[in-house]
C-alpha cells in the first residue's frame, strides 16, 4: 500500500483543506516534533514518533510519498519531514538501478572527478565540474521561479548570509512554467516553445 503525505506546518491547514492531492494525508511539523529550550523544532524519541505516524495512518511495510508546498519549490518542509525517518527502524524503498547515479560513477574519460571538491588546495572554482560547466558541458537546473533566481522576488533566503539569488553556473528553469492556467502539465509542443527546454539552452554555457 502507498501513502501519499502532504507536508505543512499546522497553521497551514485551510490551505491543504483548499487543494491537496485526492486521499494525501495532512501531516505537521508542529506535531511531529516539539519546541524545546534551544530548538524551536526538536526530535521526539523514535518510539513517540512512530506512534504519530501511525495517527496519521502509515503503517508498517507501507511506502510513502512526502510533498509540499511553500519555500525553496515546496521542498523545505518534505525534505525536513524525510530526516525525521532517520532515527529508528526506517528503510527507504530501493531506488531504480539505472536512474541512481553515484558519486564514483561521475568520472571523466581520462579519470577526473566530475563532482564538485572543496579542499585546502583547490577550491570549488577550480574543480574539473566547474570548468565543463563554463564550457556548457554539464548543466544543473535551477527549477525555482524565474523571479526568484534574478533575484526580483524574494527567495526565502537570509540576505546577510547568502549573497545573491543563484548558484553560479547554473541554469534558471522554472518548473512552474511547464504548468498551463487551469494547474495541469502543457501539451508536448507547448513546452518544446519553453525558452529553456531547447538544445541550445542546453549547450550553451551559463544561460
Amino acid at each position: 500500500m502507498e501513502i501519499v503525505a502532504k507536508v505543512r506546518v499546522a497553521r497551514s491547514n485551510q490551505i491543504y483543506l483548499s487543494a491537496h492531492i485526492p486521499q494525501a494525508v495532512h501531516v505537521s511539523l508542529d506535531a511531529a516534533m516539539f519546541p524545546s529550550k534551544y530548538e524551536r523544532f526538536a526530535l521526539y524519541p523514535s518510539e513517540l514518533f512512530e506512534k504519530y505516524i501511525q495517527m496519521v495512518g502509515v503503517n508498517k511495510g507501507e511506502h510513502i510519498i512526502l510533498y509540499s508546498r511553500g519555500p525553496l519549490g515546496g521542498m523545505m518542509f518534505s525534505a525536513k519531514f524525510a530526516w525525521l525517518f532517520k532515527p529508528g527502524d526506517w528503510t527507504a524503498k530501493d531506488m531504480i538501478a539505472e536512474n541512481n547515479i553515484k558519486f564514483e560513477e561521475l568520472e571523466g574519460k581520462k579519470g577526473e572527478k566530475l563532482y564538485m571538491e572543496r579542499t585546502e588546495e583547490m577550491s570549488c572554482n577550480q574543480s574539473p565540474l566547474t570548468a565543463r560547466m563554463s564550457r556548457g558541458l554539464v548543466n544543473f537546473l535551477d527549477a525555482r521561479i524565474r523571479g526568484q533566481f534574478d533575484g526580483t522576488e524574494d527567495t526565502g533566503l537570509d540576505p546577510h548570509r547568502v549573497n545573491g539569488s543563484n548558484i553560479p553556473g547554473f541554469k534558471s528553469a522554472p518548473a512552474a512554467e511547464l504548468v498551463n492556467e487551469n494547474g495541469l502539465m502543457k501539451g508536448a509542443e507547448e513546452i518544446r516553445q519553453c525558452e529553456w527546454t531547447g538544445s541550445s539552452f542546453f549547450m550553451s554555457p551559463y544561460s
